[in-house]
Formats: C-alpha cells, structure tokens, sequence
C-alpha cells in the first residue's frame, strides 16, 4: 500500500501554488498559528518555576521535557526527542537560556522538529 503525497498545488485562476509538505506523526494535535502561554516564576537566582503551560494541542495526552541550554550551544542540539518517564513520545520541549524561556519546540514527528511562539 502506497502513501498518498501531494505533488503539486494548482489554482485554477493563478497557477501553481507554493507550498511546504511535511510528514507528521498521526498523534500531531499542535492547533497551526496558535501560540503557546507560559507562566514563571523566579524562585531564585538559579530556579526559574514554570508553573503553568497553555497549549493549543488536541492530542489525548500533551508530553512536554524542559531543558536549559548552556552558553554557545545552538538550539538544534536540542532536536533529538525521546520519550518521557511513562514511555511516551515527547512532542514540546521548553528551552531556557539566561534564566529565560528561550525557545518552544515542537516535535511533528518523522524528524520535523520546528520552533513554535510563545
């Protein structure tokens, strides 16, 4: 059995149509143009408290790791996602950086790791 896949896009009117195809995962839930929200709270000089999260997903379950980039590394070191402690594939990874939220990734699976706002 073949996948579908989309090869071209054609408008009737003005012709072909630019556009990125991207295999995700059929877990994906991410709601696209929807921004995640993300409450801290500075406990201290070193512990930043993330206490809540806001994310447009309509997965069944939303699996989200945190890690806390050290200076000089690059983001894409961070594109390498596991699974969590109950065997589950982590879709959100928080990136924090300079006491800060740096960077939200999202995880579409099928190696499409992508930046999503916040």
């Amino acid at each position: 059995m073949h996948e579908a896949v989309i090869n071209q896009v054609l408008n009737r009117k003005f012709g072909p149509v630019k556009y990125n195809a991207m295999a995700i995962d059929q877990e994906c839930g991410l709601v696209l143009g929807s921004t995640v929200h993300i409450y801290t709270c500075e406990q201290s000089k070193s512990i930043l408290n993330i206490v809540h999260c806001h994310i447009n997903d309509s997965s069944d379950s939303v699996t989200v790791d945190v890690a806390y980039m050290g200076d000089g590394e690059l983001v894409s070191a961070y594109h390498d996602f596991d699974k969590d402690y109950a065997g589950m594939k982590l879709r959100y990874k928080i990136l924090v950086r300079d006491h800060k939220i740096f960077r939200v990734l999202y995880n579409a699976g099928e190696g499409n790791i992508s930046e999503i706002q916040f």
